[in-house]
């Protein structure tokens, strides 16, 4: 959490974005990630963004979960989550998969600038409340709360394993060739090694297939 206050009060961002339209200044996401990745890997932290459909026996079908989260890149079992549930763009004459890259996009955007308080000017006259590119009108459910790392469970740190390294296409046969036993048997000595695995395929130090075999 530290050093995500360090990214925050580091992190500079202009509002290059540009409404012709409805005539606003907005901050675009390719901005704040081209400002964002060099702090990141300055201060040894990962980033990944998932956006999945809600449990629609709870959710309307147009709602989505958007999960940020952070990971401590020297170990991948430390990491500080967001979470926020929004709708469905809506882009007036847009196709159905263009209106879900503009969701992605908007709810990746938001869940960004939340984690490293990037906010609007709540009283900027440019504002549209009807216009989906700000980042102000996703509707949460709830507001975005961090999770204080806890004791995880033996599964719950096999999971996020899992899913930390599939950006990296390493799936859980290949940690149990490995170590030559189910991933139900590892211990922390062997969390601690894969934690060792992921900072050299994060920092590009060897190759899936050299950890790996």
């Amino acid at each position: 959490m530290q050093r995500i206050l360090k990214i925050t009060n580091e992190l500079k961002v202009k509002k290059n974005g540009k409404n012709t339209f409805s005539k606003y200044d907005y901050f675009k996401l390719e901005d704040i990630q081209d400002a964002l990745n060099p702090l990141l890997e300055k201060h040894n932290v990962f980033m990944h963004y998932v956006l999945s459909k809600n449990n629609l026996e709870v959710a309307s079908d147009e709602s989505f979960c958007s999960t940020l989260t952070l990971f401590d890149t020297s170990d991948a079992t430390n990491c500080v989550q967001y979470v926020v549930s929004l709708e469905r763009a809506e882009v007036k004459g847009a196709s159905n998969i263009q209106m879900s890259g503009a969701t992605l996009t908007y709810g990746k955007r938001q869940a960004v600038m939340n984690a490293f308080n990037i906010s609007e000017d709540d009283d900027d006259p440019n504002s549209d409340a009807h216009d989906p590119t700000n980042p102000k009108n996703l509707k949460p459910v709830a507001p975005p709360v961090p999770t204080v790392p806890v004791e995880k469970s033996h599964e719950e740190r096999v999971t996020g394993v899992l899913n930390t390294f599939k950006v990296f296409k390493v799936e859980q046969t290949d940690f149990e060739r490995k170590f030559e036993k189910p991933m139900t048997e590892f211990g922390d000595e062997d969390f601690s090694k894969i934690s060792g695995y992921y900072s050299e395929l994060k920092k590009q130090k060897k190759t899936k297939e050299e950890v790996f075999g």
